[in-house]
């Protein structure tokens, strides 16, 4: 998410798919990596989010263990169950515009949803992606994002 957008980032535990991070910064705020996953400690500022480009958040209202990140594997190869979490965000994955969804990443990304139910997820690459289960947010980004034109 570019740093020059006023985006409203849900408050929540996020987690990264980052093999580098966290870096100094992050870790000096409590942040953790496990298994290629960064975890934040409770965010309330957007700001506080680190951000390169080709970003995939999972945000949570409490604390939660993705398990194994395959950010460095093929995401067609590696287990789609439990404990372990797949890389979306590097496949040029998006659900909008509808003719930009690939079929069966869209399939393999809504059964991860429903295994690791996070609150929200965003994925900022060519495009940005962002589902939520709290009708709030989601309408909340939606109207920001539809303000930017």
């Amino acid at each position: 998410m570019p740093r020059n957008r006023a985006w409203e980032i849900p408050r929540g535990h996020f987690h990264r798919q980052q093999p580098a991070y966290p870096h100094e910064k992050e870790k000096a705020a409590s942040w953790q990596s496990r298994a290629n996953v960064a975890y934040s400690p409770k965010i309330n500022n957007g700001e506080d989010v680190p951000r390169d480009g080709w970003d995939e958040w999972y945000i949570f209202n409490t604390p939660t263990d993705l398990g194994n990140s395959h950010l460095a594997e093929n995401i067609f190869e590696v287990p789609q169950e439990p404990g372990h979490l797949s890389v979306f965000v590097n496949y040029g994955f998006a659900l909008h515009p509808p003719e930009r969804a690939d079929l069966t990443l869209t399939r393999m990304f809504w059964a991860q949803m429903t295994r690791i139910q996070p609150e929200s997820y965003v994925a900022d690459n060519d495009d940005l992606t962002f589902v939520s289960a709290n009708k709030t947010i989601f309408a909340s980004v939606r109207d920001r994002v539809t303000a930017l034109g």
